[in-house]
């Protein structure tokens, strides 16, 4: 028979297992609140990050909404003049956060991002931004809060294309894209927003051939990467009256009426006026001093003119060999130019009346260019040799450069062995009639250096963050 033996432990054992049981039970509940701890503030760090970055992308959506405003109307503003300089940093903060606090006393109201708050100033007197952004919102205690300051410059923009349409492209007979020679490496790239196509395999592209609708080319003209079914590009509207607005006013000519740098022109600027006048530039198209008048009869540097009649808008004709170098606005009717011949520095601009024209145009009257057996060495414009409110239709041979061939509606171009150079651009705003672009028989040499005055691109160059301490 076998007998068990137990023995009861000792008081000082059961002492023992009693501290240990203590000191373990200690130990897990101290790294139990020390990993909740650790949990909770990881939690709020991570929580403080996302309202951190919550306010600086507010901030940033204010900085972008008066770039856009901005991009609209270069003389946009939206906030008090700074007038003198700052003694320092805080002086500019401590201004700035004022100014913003007065609009929002003034009544303006936090725009609200979805995500969070911002409100946003440009002073009229300086090419900066302040913008103050908020998560979740500027009123709740303990918001995020960043302050941005933003200066920017205007700039030419600068085509990336040799060819670039919003509307429907057509090529056909022998088509020839390349780079030119003044601005040699990179590709010569052809691109429009609506459908692409192409007659026969006798045109190469030096650069990719694309659309974002259809796709009918000859798959030898286009580079790798051409195609059909791509994502839309950006085309710079085509405005003539931007340009006057912009640049009209650096005349010094004969007349007088404005005075500044004139170095950025061969030859000198006219307006060609819708009675037959000529004018000087002034502070709109035809407002200015009037140098003479065709109106009657005769020619003013080779240009003649014929009357406006019913929808059939004035026509302004280059047929005289006596061409005069210059800048030629043609307000509110049609340019053409047919002459065998040479000028050395000419760009020619034509803006629409708004309506009086037929319903072919939109109701568009005038702004069209139309030019052949011409040969135009180079931009009296910088970076403008033709730009069409209307339509653009260079053929028989035109040559020239160096600069934008642009229209408001659509281009048709055919070209001469020596082709032009610069780069072309259609916004086919009036598609009446199924019009579409064509280029034909041309040659066209992409210059990728060519700065083009159509509109002004807005480059950011400073992005500070300014110490929101007391927004």
């Amino acid at each position: 028979m076998l007998t068990r033996l137990f023995r009861r432990p000792s008081a000082g054992e059961e002492g023992i297992a009693l501290v240990t049981v203590i000191l373990v039970t200690a130990l897990v509940t101290t790294l139990v609140v020390a990993i909740t701890t650790l949990t909770l503030s990881s939690l709020r760090s991570s929580a403080d990050h996302g309202r951190f970055e919550g306010a600086v992308a507010a901030a940033e959506t204010g900085v972008d909404q008066e770039l856009a405003a901005l991009q609209k109307n270069q003389s946009y503003s939206d906030g008090p003049a700074i007038g003198g300089a700052f003694a320092n940093a805080e002086a500019e903060r401590t201004w700035a956060l004022d100014a913003i606090k007065a609009k929002i006393a003034g009544g303006a109201a936090y725009t609200n991002t979805g995500s969070g708050e911002f409100v946003a100033i440009k002073p009229p007197d300086r090419n900066v931004i302040y913008s103050l952004g908020c998560d979740p919102a500027c009123a709740v205690p303990n918001a995020k809060k960043r302050f941005l300051k933003v200066e920017y410059i205007f700039a030419p923009y600068k085509p990336g294309s040799a060819i670039l349409t919003s509307g429907d492209l057509n090529f056909s007979s022998s088509v020839t894209v390349d780079v030119s020679l003044l601005a040699a490496g990179g590709s010569a790239n052809v691109h429009t927003n609506g459908d692409m196509s192409g007659t026969g395999c006798s045109q190469t592209v030096n650069g990719t051939v694309t659309s974002s609708g259809g796709y009918s080319v000859c798959g030898s003209v286009g580079g790798s990467g051409s195609g059909g079914g791509l994502p839309l590009e950006t085309v710079p509207e085509v405005k003539p009256n931007f340009v006057y607005t912009n640049f009209a006013e650096d005349y010094s000519g004969g007349a007088g009426l404005f005075t500044g740098a004139s170095a950025n022109y061969i030859g000198t600027w006219y307006d060609l006026c819708p009675d037959g006048t000529i004018k000087a530039p002034g502070v709109a198209p035809c407002s200015g001093v009037q140098l003479a008048s065709v109106s009657s009869g005769g020619t003013f540097r080779g240009w003649s003119y014929a009357a406006p009649s019913g929808t059939t808008a004035a026509q302004w004709s280059m047929t005289s060999t006596s061409w005069g170098n210059g800048i030629y606005y043609v307000y509110q009717g049609d340019a053409t130019m047919n002459r065998n011949t040479v000028v050395s520095a000419m760009s020619v601009i034509a803006e629409s009346a708004p309506t009086g024209g037929p319903s072919a145009s939109c109701g568009k009257l005038g702004g069209n260019i139309t030019a052949k057996l011409v040969g135009i060495q180079n931009a009296a414009l910088s970076g403008i040799v033709f730009v069409a409110e209307a339509d653009l239709q260079v053929t028989s041979n035109f040559e020239g450069g160096i600069g934008v061939f642009a229209a408001g509606d659509q281009i048709r171009l055919e070209t001469s062995s020596n082709g032009i150079t610069g780069t072309v651009i259609a916004n086919d705003r009036c598609t009446a009639g199924g019009d579409k672009n064509e280029v034909k028989n041309a040659v066209v040499k992409y210059d990728k250096n060519v700065e083009v005055p159509l509109l002004d691109i807005i480059r950011t160059t400073q992005w500070l963050e300014l110490s929101p301490n007391g927004a």
